[in-house]
């Protein structure tokens, strides 16, 4: 894989655990008991501090800045975040 796409690739990801976590933390809201509150805030404490973190630092070492990663997902990551209104559009990366 070049540079380049791997580059790509980790962009993405980025954005795609950004509001993976903001995800779990919604559900935690909705959480029946304590235990089901606990583990959702864990797990989206662990995606915002730990893999987020990483890509974050990965980001400047591949020349990305991730303030201006915001606008720029690929199809699929506006897919998943809901972006699009579910609608896979062609990409031209």
């Amino acid at each position: 894989m070049s540079d380049e796409r791997f580059a790509y690739y980790v962009a993405q990801d980025a954005h795609y655990l950004r509001e993976y976590a903001r995800a779990l933390a919604a559900v935690d809201v909705k959480a029946r008991t304590h235990a089901e509150t606990a583990l959702f805030a864990e797990h989206a404490g662990a995606t915002a501090r730990v893999e987020i973190a990483l890509h974050e630092s990965l980001l400047p070492q591949l020349g990305l800045d991730g303030r201006q990663l915001a606008s720029g997902s690929a199809p699929l990551t506006r897919l998943i975040r809901g972006c699009d209104g579910g609608r896979l559009t062609t990409s031209t990366r």
